[in-house]
């Protein structure tokens, strides 16, 4: 699936079609979910439906089906580039800033 070129709920209804494959894989109904994850059938129904899941419910069901472990590939954590920690001396990035170019002085040359 092309991400970008797709809208939100295009995006939310792939994810509980993906919810909902290893749900069936795993032998398991949606009440049996719901059960398990302690919440509504209905909500089970809205997530595998891609009807604006809450991230809290999105996260229970990959506990639910034991896919928490998926998450790393997820979201990866990203690692400093070599270059970016070269020019910081070996520090990592705390915070972001934006650069604020300096205007020249009056009758100072510029391009």
């Amino acid at each position: 699936m092309e991400y970008y070129a797709n809208p939100n709920q295009h995006i939310l209804e792939d994810l509980g079609s993906r919810l909902k494959h290893h749900r069936l894989h795993a032998n398991m109904s949606q009440s049996a979910l719901a059960e398990k994850m302690g919440v509504a059938l209905k909500t089970i129904q809205n997530l595998e439906s891609g009807k604006n899941p809450t991230l809290e419910t999105v996260v229970s069901a990959l506990r639910g089906l034991n896919l928490l472990a998926n998450l790393d590939q997820f979201i990866p954590i990203p690692g400093p580039s070599p270059i970016e920690l070269a020019k910081r001396g070996g520090l990592e990035r705390k915070r972001a800033r934006t650069i604020v170019l300096k205007e020249p002085k009056p009758g100072e040359w510029k391009w």
